[in-house]
């Protein structure tokens, strides 16, 4: 196969890269992660979570393509409100949930996969009968209609399914414990190895209410006793801003689910970019030696995407798009190179409130920069990607409270002579706080006999 840049180094979303499991590089925990015992993945934004978490998904096939376990791909959202007083309900309540996801998955499953459900004994399929209508959370007929309309291979068995009135298997106040039993026999029967709940895409609903979703997390947290003895798996891909909370919860502490950071190499980070590159050149030799220095490559890299596959690939993005659209068969030259970098900076972020910027896959604290050059650094972003003149910049930004440019004979007028030295230093001080090479400045460009600009690329 062989992919365009675009699609190679381009949207960068794994979820829409079907070809991702050949470009996978595995982080150095991937046996532990893919083990069949709950895990909660820590990492930034950009850190491979989703990648890691769609090819667990594909993994998750027999030879000839059918699942080897019931695989809930969970995207999961806060509720609407909690009720403080009401945490052993909500613990109720996400057993209830997470029993619904099962039957859902496991009716969707005999659609697609019939045979092992059809070809079972009469005591198995009465026993999934029985779960399914017994958890389909509302009216299992509405709920599974739509399977049945697509007329899949397993279709009218579903249809013959709900058309039936199963027996009970339990008494209704049976324990959630017993529920699992019945169901973990009747998908063995069928070439099932238990039940994976797969969560990802947390930090758009942890945007909307952070509060919440930990609490609504807790609560999943506080199911763990009751599925431990199962087939029952958890792997949630959480923001490693989390980590701290998580680890105070009684899963970890009691050993129900364990953390793991999601760090890569350098060397696993090469790879990654290495396998793409070749996908797109054809080239299964090819690699980042061959568009330019890889010493110079490789220590860019590192500082613009620290431990982010996703912020590497945006590098290399311009580089190998440049060599292809110009068919090159050589090294990009000094002039090109820089050329690159300058037209293609990394992504940049500023947050005054708490004096941090994010620069590609890097975070960066403010914290040894005066003030005043923090001051100033706010006003550029204010005007992002605009020459702000330097008259501007001193009087508006460096100087506290003033509204305007004074003029001459003002009390508060300077002469450039005057704040040259104190603008050039906050202006340096700047530039060795956010650079990834202080030496090379792409982010901070200094316009002679214009001003200052500074490039941002959201």
């Amino acid at each position: 196969m062989q992919l365009t840049v675009s699609q190679a180094f381009g949207a960068l979303r794994a979820e829409d890269e079907p070809w991702l499991e050949q470009c996978f590089v595995a982080p150095a925990d991937f046996e532990r992660i893919v083990s069949n015992r709950s895990e909660v993945i820590f990492g930034s934004i950009g850190s491979g979570k989703t990648a890691l978490y769609e090819t667990i998904k594909r993994k998750n096939r027999g030879p000839s393509g059918e699942p080897i376990r019931l695989l809930i791909d969970w995207r999961i959202s806060a509720p609407a409100a909690i009720d403080p007083e009401r945490a052993s309900s909500m613990v109720r309540s996400q057993v209830q949930h997470l029993f619904d996801l099962c039957a859902v998955q496991l009716a969707t499953h005999i659609v697609n996969f019939p045979e092992r459900f059809v070809a079972a004994p009469e005591w198995v399929q009465q026993r999934i009968n029985w779960f399914i209508q017994s958890y389909v959370t509302g009216s299992p007929e509405l709920r599974l209609g739509h399977l049945i309309a697509r007329n899949l291979p397993g279709s009218s068995a579903l249809r013959s399914l709900l058309d039936s009135k199963p027996p009970a298997f339990l008494h209704p106040n049976a324990a959630p414990q017993e529920t699992i039993e019945e169901l973990t026999l009747g998908l063995e029967q069928i070439g099932l190895q238990g039940v994976w709940f797969l969560v990802d895409d947390i930090e758009r609903h942890a945007h909307n209410d952070e509060k919440l979703m930990l609490e609504m997390f807790q609560a999943l947290l506080g199911t763990l006793p009751i599925f431990e003895k199962s087939g029952f798996v958890f792997k949630l891909f959480v923001p490693e801003r989390f980590e701290g909370v998580f680890s105070r919860t009684s899963g970890f502490e009691r050993r129900r689910i364990a953390g793991i950071r999601l760090r890569l190499t350098s060397i696993e980070l090469e790879r990654i970019v290495n396998k793409r590159l070749q996908f797109v050149t054809g080239d299964p030799e090819f690699h980042l030696g061959r568009l330019y220095s890889e010493s110079e490559i490789l220590t860019w890299l590192r500082a613009t995407g620290a431990e982010s596959p996703r912020h590497w690939l945006d590098q290399v993005y311009p580089m190998i798009g440049h060599y292809i659209a110009h068919d090159l068969d050589r090294m990009l030259t000094k002039k090109e190179w820089n050329s690159l970098r300058q037209n293609y900076p990394p992504q940049f972020y500023f947050y005054p409130d708490k004096k941090s910027v994010i620069v590609g896959g890097k975070v960066m604290t403010l914290d040894e920069v005066p003030p005043n050059a923090v001051d100033m650094l706010a006003y550029l972003f204010a005007h992002n990607n605009e020459i702000v003149s330097r008259e501007e910049l001193y009087f508006l930004a460096f100087k506290p409270g003033l509204q305007r440019i004074p003029v001459v004979g003002e009390k508060e007028y300077e002469s450039p002579n005057d704040y040259r030295g104190a603008l050039d230093t906050a202006l340096w001080r700047l530039r060795n706080a956010i650079e990834p090479d202080p030496k090379f400045p792409v982010l901070l460009e200094t316009k002679r006999g214009h001003g200052v600009l500074l490039h941002v690329r959201f």
